[in-house]
Formats: C-alpha cells, sequence, structure tokens
C-alpha cells in the first residue's frame, strides 16, 4: 500500500470517524486527539500519538480495530 499525504490524511480522518462509532467520544478525545499517520511503508502505517500512554491504550484497546478498518478503506489484506 501506497499513500500520499492528502490520501493518509483522508484514511486516518475516516479511521477515526469509523472508530467514533464504536468507543465513546471521551476516549476517542483523551487517546488519539492530535494523532496522524507519520508513515506509510508497505501493509505498515506508522501512526504518531499525544503520549506513551496513548500509545499503549491504542496498542492494546484498537490496534485490531484501527487495522481492520484502514483495511476496508483502502481495500488491502
Amino acid at each position: 500500500m501506497s499513500l500520499s499525504v492528502s490520501e493518509s490524511v483522508s484514511v486516518w480522518d475516516k479511521t477515526l470517524k469509523q472508530l467514533s462509532e464504536i468507543i465513546d467520544r471521551t476516549t476517542l478525545d483523551t487517546f488519539f486527539a492530535e494523532s496522524y499517520i507519520h508513515s506509510v511503508s508497505g501493509l505498515e502505517i506508522t501512526v504518531v500519538v499525544s503520549s506513551n500512554l496513548a500509545s499503549t491504550v491504542i496498542q492494546s484497546k484498537y490496534s485490531k480495530n484501527i487495522e481492520e478498518i484502514i483495511h476496508e478503506l483502502t481495500n488491502s489484506r
């Protein structure tokens, strides 16, 4: 998968919108505030978040959801 900067922004915005349908607004605002896609390399997407705590929580609780949403949005597996 190869995404331009504008495509990355669009995919991440859509991912956050879909996440907002399955997690509450407070959690989304707390752990995903100021997050963005930093890079895309093959099938690996690096997302920057605001803190180590946010990184830990996102990786442990939401990474599967994020992966599924991004695969759906980009039609990749």
